[in-house]
């Protein structure tokens, strides 16, 4: 086979790479350079900065070597006589190729301003009997400095009597992957930047006898942007990974996480499982943050008798917020035997922060120290924001035991709300009246058991009987506006039927079925035309006009005439329309209305008649006798006009209200 690959360095040197089974040819111009060839070299053969090692003398040569920086064990390395070079600057990299490396009492000493990368992958077991406060890598113990250090662990294994760090580089990025088990008496690691990669599994527990402290000591306390350091500042869980941190003894001086770090991260489906005698977690010395994106799993509980769980006590202010966010879909277990679930110890720091659970799978905050007070609460009430999300709730006050049933239980909650001082709103008002969290010790959606769903049928604006179906035996409540206007309950068909008063088109109305403890809620908008008893007047002219007219609407059942505080006629409306015969109006200060009633008599709604004085238009012509007509023109305001003789009716004229004029027929009327 024959693979060609063309390569150009200026426009002279064109160089020609020919593979022939496992043998590389390398042909080049004679007008390439010597820097040319010597890099061609470096690409085809096997690097000078990789040995293997299989002693521990060899192992200390490498090291102290600057110019190796890659070693692949081919025996376990076990420690003989001498100590490691110190302050190595230069990539180091180990292939435990499946070997166990005893260290005596030595580490792999670092300079701590150096940029470098320092690798150990695949060593089932590694030992060291150095003292607790350094590490495998170490710079010293917590120099607190930017370094330019990665240090990357991958399948790596302490010993399980192993007191000291896996890494001691304060301002340095620690990056685990793979499975990493590490016991320690002293801190997992003293670092600037932790990142746990993606399926990855790290686990990690403190001896039976230990020193006070964290698991990860975030120790660079220069927190401003001109400060560069290699660490991210951040504590990151990759998607799917899974860590497992546990502290069986100890006061609880320290969290999983101590000191100068922005958040712990959790990306999607990580998991995060941590049992500590203090604070699993704590903002410190900044406004650090917990927020896990979504399908996360997390375990934390506190064992000591005092201790939250989650506690934000940052007096700085880098940050102006902060959050303790729990994404989609995740399983939540938050536990304690004392001290608020979540304590907001220093009021500016939790008046900033917002503690939400977004849609949880399953969750449960679980306070069991018996009491009334503060500390056997799910929260302190001085947090911006307390909320959960698109999720059924169990609530338990402080005043029940957390084993006994739930003082109020529903299905379905939108939101419920509580901000700083503890007022509370929520989509199920009955549920925000169990709040604030001082109030509770207890929050879960485990083990609500279903009731039947809870139906409610259309409903007209002339409705007053609500029906539907739920739990038989539950009472059932009808709500508008969160105000009741009936109740009963539902019988042992699941079948209710409640009384109310009619409502108006677009009103919610809202019932609500309970049974011990459990709630389920159903809604219906009012649909269909409203009953219409609206009512108009036209002008009416005083002195000529002996009607009054208007209009109604399609459920007025009769229409009232009231002059100056008097009914003078009732009439009944035809085709949305009324006409009244009036003659007690004689001026146009007279106080005139209409008033519109219902089929029982009840009046509805009112409008006012206009008066007006006006002088209506009349004329006729010339008139000969012996002319079939008299004619002539009308005002527009006329209904009729009418021939008089000798002060005697004599006859009605036809009106042509096209042209407004009319004419009367008079030949054999006037001679």
């Amino acid at each position: 086979m024959f693979n060609a690959k063309m390569m150009k360095k200026s426009s002279a040197i064109i160089l020609t790479t020919m593979l022939l089974g496992s043998q590389i040819v390398t042909m080049i111009p004679a007008s390439a350079s010597a820097n040319a060839v010597d890099k061609k070299m470096e690409m085809v053969q096997t690097p000078k900065n990789s040995v293997e090692v299989s002693t521990w003398k060899q192992l200390q040569d490498a090291y102290a070597d600057s110019t190796v920086t890659s070693i692949k064990l081919t025996k376990d390395i076990s420690y003989d006589t001498g100590a490691l070079a110190v302050g190595r600057s230069t990539d180091f990299y180990i292939e435990g190729n499946g070997h166990k490396i005893d260290l005596g009492n030595q580490v792999f000493r670092v300079l701590q301003s150096a940029t470098a990368t320092f690798t150990i992958k695949n060593v089932p077991e590694i030992k060291t009997t150095a003292s607790t406060v350094t590490g495998i890598v170490s710079s010293g113990d917590a120099n607190v400095a930017a370094s330019g250090w990665t240090i990357n662990f991958e399948n790596v294994k302490a010993a399980d009597d192993n007191k000291t760090r896996i890494a001691s580089v304060s301002g340095a990025q620690l990056n685990l992957s793979g499975k990493i088990e590490w016991p320690t008496s002293s801190e997992l690691a003293v670092i600037d930047g932790v990142k746990i990669a993606e399926n990855a599994k790290v686990t990690s527990y403190k001896q039976a006898v230990s020193e006070e402290r964290s698991f990860f000591w975030f120790a660079g306390s220069n927190f401003t942007d001109a400060f560069t350091t290699k660490g991210s500042r951040e504590f990151v869980v990759g998607k799917n990974a899974t860590v497992n941190f546990k502290m069986e003894n100890g006061s609880g001086i320290y969290p999983v996480v101590f000191a100068f770090y922005k958040q712990i991260h959790l990306e999607s489906g990580a998991t995060f499982n941590a049992k500590m005698p203090g604070n699993v977690f704590r903002a410190d010395y900044y406004d650090s943050s917990f927020r896990a994106d979504g399908n996360n799993e997390i375990t934390m509980t506190s064992t000591g008798k005092i201790y939250s769980p989650v506690n934000f006590a940052s007096g700085a202010k880098y940050n102006t917020s902060s959050e303790f966010y729990v994404g989609p879909q995740s399983n939540v277990e938050i536990k304690a035997e004392g001290g608020p679930l979540f304590q907001g110890t220093n009021a500016s720091n939790a008046a900033k922060t917002k503690i939400t659970f977004d849609n949880p799978e399953k969750y449960d905050l679980n306070n069991t120290k018996e009491g009334l007070t503060e500390s056997s609460s799910v929260a302190t009430d001085n947090f911006a924001e307390f909320s959960i999300k698109d999720a059924d709730m169990s609530v338990w006050t402080v005043k029940d035991s957390a084993i006994n049933p739930a003082s109020y239980s529903v299905k379905d909650v939108d939101y419920v709300t509580q901000v700083q001082g503890g007022i509370t709103t929520s989509s199920n008002s009955e549920l925000a009246s169990y709040f604030p969290t001082t109030n509770l010790r207890r929050i879960t959606n485990i083990g609500i058991a279903d009731i039947k769903e809870t139906t409610i049928n259309e409903l007209t604006p002339n409705s007053t009987e609500v029906t539907g179906t739920g739990e038989p035996g539950a009472t059932i409540v009808i709500k508008v506006d969160n105000t009741i206007i009936g109740s009963g309950s539902i019988d042992e068909d699941g079948n209710y039927s409640v009384q109310i008063e009619k409502q108006k088109a677009g009103t919610t109305v809202e019932a609500a079925a309970t049974l011990n403890g459990q709630t389920s809620t159903a809604s219906t908008v009012i649909t269909g035309a409203e009953e219409d008893y609206s009512i108009t007047a036209d002008q009416f002219i005083v002195g000529h006009s002996t009607y009054l007219t208007g209009t109604v609407g399609s459920d007025v059942a009769t229409v009232r005439v009231y002059v100056n505080g008097n009914v003078v006629n009732n009439i009944t409306p035809k085709d949305g329309k009324f006409r009244a015969y009036v003659s007690a109006i004689t001026s146009a200060s007279d106080d005139v209305k209409v008033v519109s009633l219902d089929a029982e008599g009840n009046e509805k709604e009112e409008a006012k008649v206009p008066l007006v004085v006006q002088e209506l238009v009349l004329t006729a012509k010339d008139y000969t006798i012996g002319e079939s007509y008299i004619t002539g023109d009308y005002d527009k305001e006329g209904t009729k006009v009418v021939l008089y003789i000798d002060g005697k009716v004599a006859k009605n004229s036809v009106l042509d209200p096209k042209t407004m004029t009319y004419k009367v027929a008079a030949r054999d009327l006037v001679t």
